[in-house]
């Protein structure tokens, strides 16, 4: 594919090239060698072709050129300010481009390469022996790779500057690695764009996520939605790359350069790069990466995304590392699986379960969590997940033992399980929580009518979500009864509760785990969940309408079939407004960043059923 006019090598491998096509480095080197100066070079010439893996298993040469090239040299220098006195640990193979960061930049700075042997990057003991004995004062490597360091056994280097580039960055190493050294950065940049894009200097933020950052120069970051519009402040965006860091594009390959390398529709005569990545930024415009676009999958028809299930996981004391897939199984649902690395000896499903649930939503935390001793990494030094085991074809999500139900009403609530989950009554036992044994946020509310139906009392959804076992809602069921007689309260319009909610200037703060804290002043308003798409959009326009609400956010949820909707309808200046299907995650994002709340309207605010 590369058509190679020539092989550089050294005698040693010599033996393994055809002899038409190597010269041999000794050979370029030795004594009275004349040097011919190339002449007609200009900045648009290739510099390097950098080999990436493809998704049909072809790898693909991305063309870097010398003006891509000394573009990226000029921004990291910006950052990192290397002279003479600083020395650059190299640990990555050549095969990888961030090698040219360690090899090239403090070369061209009056930095000191010192190149280290290849197994370092794979070996935490090794490369702790290394620090030891020669520190040098800036090493680059993976977030796998700088794990294999801190399990060796690394209390730091205080003079260090430590970059990390090539995996997402989690809090926990972030903060683990700011406690051992002088600086940490974290850079982000697909091959495409010339080694990195975005960088950020950390620093020690416990709760809060690792950003990648801001642009750095002569670059722009776009976070778009499927129509290529801007997506606002908080919400998961399509992540395309322009300016000068943009390679030429795939050496050979005009279909799939075509695909990826698009008209700049916002700087004309140029070009952005789709990454298939999904970010993030805050009003500041510091960018946060969430994963691949192919790792967005959907869990009983709700976006998730895995890389926000293993940031969560990360948060837990029972887990020192984590990487979350989706596994399909027999019935052809995904299923979250949660390969963990245990940060003790006793930790174990249930511990990692009960802790995660502080963290994730019920129907986010993964029903499978196998343990393992280590991820497989590539020769790269990032995590292989096509290499992770799955569940058994034939597994199940652990369950507790059998218990029956107990009293009338425990019965009569399991009858409303088995008729939801397409379950016998037998199967289902009084302590078993319903989200583990097949239920999921989308058949509350047809459990909520089963419920009606057969006790004539109505309920919101976080009690629902609040008292996730037969017992436990039986209880309520039996206390709900007793202080209302039966009786169901008949629901108001979505015009009469908006207009009560709007007249109190009120709202309710909703936490993921379901609890209610109101709040000052109204951040958005929130269409019912069951009404109709026709009706949600007849709402919209009514709420348009109104000179009171116009700069309000409005979400509406609406259900078709076996999906929720979320649209989300937001001001985008000049009287112009875009609607846009987004996730539930993304409508919390929207709200922190834009609102400072992120709020759900509850019966003050418009609506009965919370999602």
């Amino acid at each position: 594919d590369a058509a190679l006019k020539a092989v550089l090598t050294t005698s040693a491998q010599s033996h393994l090239l055809p002899e038409a096509s190597k010269l041999q480095l000794e050979q370029v080197t030795a004594p009275g060698v004349d040097f011919i100066a190339a002449e007609h070079l200009n900045p648009r010439q290739i510099a390097y072709i950098m080999y990436t893996s493809g998704s049909t298993g072809r790898p693909k040469g991305v063309v870097i050129t010398h003006a891509n090239l000394l573009n990226y040299m000029l921004a990291a220098q910006e950052k990192l300010q290397l002279g003479p006195g600083d020395s650059f640990l190299a640990l990555t193979t050549i095969s990888f481009d961030i090698s040219a960061t360690e090899l090239l930049l403090p070369l061209m700075f009056g930095a000191t390469v010192v190149v280290g042997a290849e197994h370092l990057a794979m070996d935490g003991m090794a490369l702790l022996e290394r620090l030891q004995s020669e520190p040098p004062s800036h090493l680059q490597a993976t977030p796998s790779t700088w794990k294999l360091l801190l399990a060796a056994g690394w209390t730091g280097s205080p003079e260090l500057t430590m970059l990390a580039i090539g995996e997402k960055m989690e809090r926990r190493l972030a903060e683990a690695l700011l406690a051992r050294g002088q600086k940490l950065w974290n850079f982000y940049g697909p091959t495409e764009t010339t080694i990195a894009s975005t960088g950020a200097c950390l620093e020690a933020a416990p709760d809060l996520p690792v950003p990648i950052g801001k642009p750095l120069r002569n670059t722009q970051i776009y976070l778009l939605d499927s129509a290529l519009q801007p997506v606002p402040p908080g919400a998961t965006g399509d992540l395309y790359i322009g300016g000068q860091g943009v390679a030429d594009g795939y050496w050979h390959r005009p279909d799939l350069t075509a695909e990826r390398f698009l008209a700049n529709p916002f700087r004309p005569g140029e070009r952005m790069y789709r990454t298939g990545d999904l970010a993030r930024q805050d009003l500041h415009g510091v960018l946060f990466y969430l994963g691949r676009d192919d790792d967005q999958v959907k869990i009983h028809g709700i976006r998730v995304e895995l890389g926000e299930v293993e940031q969560a996981l990360q948060r837990t004391e029972a887990v020192r590392d984590v990487v979350v897939t989706a596994w399909q199984d027999n019935h052809g649902d995904f299923q979250l699986v949660a390969h963990v690395i245990a940060a003790a000896a006793e930790a174990n499903v249930t511990m990692v379960r009960e802790q995660a649930r502080a963290f994730l939503p019920e129907a986010l935390v993964p029903p499978f969590i196998l343990f393992t001793k280590s991820f497989p990494l590539s020769a790269n030094g990032k995590v292989r997940r096509s290499a992770l085991p799955a569940p058994r074809a034939d597994a199940e999500p652990a369950t507790q033992r059998l218990l029956a139900p107990q009293t009338p009403t425990e019965k009569l609530l399991a009858e409303a399980w088995a008729e939801v989950l397409d379950l016998e009554v037998g199967q289902i036992s009084r302590d078993a929580n319903f989200l583990e044994i097949g239920g999921h946020s989308l058949a509350m509310t047809p459990l909520m009518l089963a419920i009606r139906r057969r006790f004539h009392v109505d309920f919101r959804l976080a009690e629902l979500f609040a008292a996730l076992t037969v017992q436990s809602f039986a209880r309520l069921i039996d206390e709900r009864r007793r202080s209302r007689n039966g009786q169901v309260k008949p629901r108001e319009t979505v015009q009469q509760r908006r207009t009560e909610a709007y007249g109190q200037q009120r709202m309710a703060y909703l936490r993921q785990e379901g609890e209610y804290a109101e709040a000052e002043l109204p951040g958005l308003i929130l269409l019912d969940l069951n009404m109709p798409r026709k009706d949600g959009r007849e709402a919209l326009q009514e709420i348009r309408s109104d000179p009171k609400l116009r700069r309000i956010p409005v979400v509406i949820l609406t259900t078709s079939k076996n999906e929720a909707d979320i649209y989300l309808s937001y001001d985008i200046g000049a009287n112009s407004y875009i609607t846009k299907p987004v996730s539930f995650q993304d409508l919390v994002n929207i709200m922190r960043v834009v609102g400072r709340y992120w709020f759900e309207t509850v019966e003050i605010a418009g609506i009965d059923n919370e999602y």
